[in-house]
């Protein structure tokens, strides 16, 4: 797969480009196109756990021009809520995934051209802790090697805006509102 392949889909967009790269689960996937008037080539896909991350984005990011990449922006954890909930998955296993994502993707791209989405405290109840745990992997394996951590939360929670409008109804998935809020953010940092 090339830059060139994908931008095929991308009105406007010319050989040669400089694109920001996603790759998660589907809230990455539900992203806008257009970070600061540079081409996305969204590699997310919904229903993705980080071994799905690993196994199937990972290897298309590597297989792209480093050269034309601006920004690789990640999200991982979402739906490894579930299995770390059911005992299919451990939080170790899920911090030796991170950590293994992150080495690979600073093995081609500058740290400062990352940055690190962490799942927000979504949901509430029984699954907080589990959040808390996923967003301390974060810290572990991100902060350290130079990449930037976000969550929804930590960017929204200055906003007097209810936290009802940043999410759709299924209080994980980020609305229209969230997105329009987080792009001029984002077109600022790129």
């Amino acid at each position: 797969m090339t830059i060139e392949a994908l931008l095929q889909t991308e009105a406007g967009m010319a050989v040669g480009d400089q694109v920001v790269v996603l790759l998660g689960d589907s809230i990455m996937a539900s992203n806008p196109r257009g970070w600061g008037g540079l081409g996305v080539v969204n590699l997310a896909v919904p229903g993705a756990t980080i071994a799905g991350i690993i196994s199937v984005q990972l290897p298309q990011l590597l297989a792209l021009n480093p050269a034309q990449i601006k920004l690789v922006c990640f999200m991982a954890g979402t739906n490894d809520i579930a299995c770390l909930m059911n005992g299919t998955e451990t939080i170790a296993q899920f911090q030796t995934s991170l950590n293994q994502l992150v080495t690979t993707i600073l093995g081609v791209i500058p740290a400062g051209k990352v940055w690190a989405w962490s799942p927000p405290a979504c949901g509430g109840g029984t699954t907080e802790p589990t959040v808390a745990a996923i967003q301390d992997c974060y810290s572990a394996s991100c902060s350290p090697n130079g990449i930037e951590v976000f969550t929804l939360d930590g960017v929204f929670q200055q906003q007097s805006t209810p936290a009802e409008n940043w999410y759709y109804t299924d209080g994980v998935h980020w609305s229209r509102y969230a997105w329009a809020y987080i792009l001029p953010i984002a077109d600022s940092l790129i």
